[in-house]
């Protein structure tokens, strides 16, 4: 149930205390590929040590229900607001 409660990019805009900016990587996207809310940023922050971060990557792969209004899985793996569950061994180890 948590894992749908309204994170899509198309409502973004109404988040409440939203002030955050979204873009796309690349040129012909029509997904965002980053945001940037201030408490996303905040978290992000601290959580990887890095107080240049100006972003934070959305997922890129995916239907219309996942690329755009996700985590990345590449940088969350298994988070529950990344678009699926992966089984087995990730990353490189």
């Amino acid at each position: 149930m948590f894992h749908t409660l309204a994170f899509s990019s198309s409502l973004f805009p109404y988040y409440k205390n939203g002030g955050y900016t979204a873009g796309t990587d690349y040129d012909s996207a029509s997904i965002p590929t980053w945001i940037a809310f201030p408490y996303v940023l905040a978290w992000a922050k601290t959580q990887y040590g890095c107080s240049s971060l100006t972003s934070y990557k959305l997922e890129d792969d995916g239907g219309s229900s996942s690329a755009g209004s996700h985590w990345e899985r590449t940088i969350l793996a298994n988070d529950i607001m990344t678009s699926s569950d992966v089984s087995g061994k990730l990353g490189n180890n």
